[in-house]
């Protein structure tokens, strides 16, 4: 069951897995996810304590998955801010568009993959004005 984070700009969507004596299996089926992903890139070999994002997106729908790790990410909109901290195997972090987000990488094997629904475009980046979102 999908758990809201902030004010409907972003939610926890629980992973399915089929775990046995050989390891466990996460399958994306990409009919099943919320939405159409068009993009999926993975970003690792992050510094321990770097900050990675720092934008929101002005239409785009982003899945982030924690592989390998622990990692931090900080969600901002309308004044309001919440940390989530993904670890792999429990839940992906749904973030809508126009929703700030920002990722601390805590390991030194973090790993983190993500799902979008529209081609890369920086232009389609919005950055806070004075700090704030």
């Amino acid at each position: 069951m999908e758990q809201n984070v902030l004010a409907n700009r972003a939610r926890l969507v629980p992973l399915s897995s089929a775990n046995g004596s050989r390891g466990a299996l996460y399958p994306f089926e990409f009919d099943a996810l919320p939405f159409q992903p068009r993009r999926c890139f993975v970003v690792t070999e992050v510094p321990v304590g770097s900050v990675r994002g720092q934008h929101a997106h002005r239409t785009c729908t982003q899945l982030l998955i924690c592989l390998i790790g622990r990692i931090d990410v900080t969600i901002k909109h309308g004044g309001q801010s919440v940390v989530v901290t993904l670890l792999p195997g429990v839940s992906g972090l749904l973030i809508e568009p126009e929703t700030f987000s920002e990722q601390t990488y805590l390991t030194d094997d973090a790993t983190l993959m993500v799902f979008a629904d529209e081609p890369f475009d920086t232009d389609s980046y919005i950055y806070p004005t004075g700090g704030v979102f």
